[in-house]
């Protein structure tokens, strides 16, 4: 194994606690891949020897995560992340990084200037702030297209190419919404457009974000409801204006957010 473990290689930490107990092992090793999981597809007779100990490996490797979470709840402030025969590690925060430490960087910064702009100039409160899902809107927004998050980006900037930004940058010499006519079109009115075309489209989409949630058995079907409700409204009503709701979807809607 290479005495260096590069900063960008995937399971960095793995790679380096197999690195420091080879060190110590008293024979020589190499290192080849082999298939995993084979057992779901193979019975344990049709395996070759190397399936069967991977196969093993794994189990293993489950029961000590298991122990490990076990460990965790009985005792919160227990670290669980270093692996045995991991002498160093990288945290931002509470995570443990463990490849390239450049993007997790980037966002914990990001994150932190957002927070002093949202609460500083928007009008936000702390509690808002640590409200809202920043780290699964990373997650979601990780898995899209880099010209998805700069549409994203404008839209919620207003920086977007509206009849009046065109207008203001020389494009076009009219500002108006090319379906329903509507001066000065901005950001906000893309999906409020009265339009009969703009609103089927948008009908669409929320029938689309509906099925998508309805096939995950976890979600609250109630939820599901109210959530479809209050879209299809399109920002006319509040969360609490939407009807009468059951004690939790109440709690949800009267958060201070």
């Amino acid at each position: 194994m290479s005495r260096r473990i590069r900063s960008g290689m995937s399971c960095a930490d793995i790679l380096r606690a197999l690195r420091n107990i080879n060190d110590k092992l008293p024979l020589l090793t190499s290192y080849r891949h082999v298939r995993a999981h084979m057992d779901n597809s193979l019975t344990w007779d049709q395996m070759t020897t190397e399936m069967r100990l991977n196969c093993q490996c794994d189990t293993l490797a489950k029961s000590a995560v298991e122990r490990a979470i076990v460990r965790q709840l009985e005792d919160p402030h227990q670290t669980t992340d270093m692996l045995p025969s991991e002498y160093t590690a990288i945290f931002i925060g509470t995570s443990k990084i463990t490849s390239d430490p450049t993007k997790a960087l980037r966002y914990r910064l990001s994150k932190f200037r957002a927070k002093e702009f949202l609460i500083g100039s928007g009008g936000w409160t702390t509690e808002a702030f640590e409200a809202t899902g920043w780290d699964w809107l990373d997650r979601v927004l990780a898995k899209k297209s880099v010209m998805f998050r700069i549409w994203l980006s404008k839209q919620h900037s207003n920086f977007c190419a509206t009849g009046r930004n065109m207008k203001r940058c020389g494009f076009s010499e009219d500002d108006r919404c090319p379906s329903c006519w509507s001066n000065k079109e901005r950001a906000n009115h893309l999906c409020r457009c009265p339009s009969d075309v703009r609103t089927q489209l948008f009908l669409d989409n929320v029938n689309e974000l509906e099925q998508w949630m309805t096939t995950d058995e976890k979600t609250s079907p109630e939820l599901v409801y109210w959530t479809m409700k209050y879209i299809q409204a399109r920002g006319t009503l509040t969360f609490m204006e939407l009807g009468p709701e059951s004690v939790e979807i109440r709690e949800l809607a009267t958060h201070k957010t």
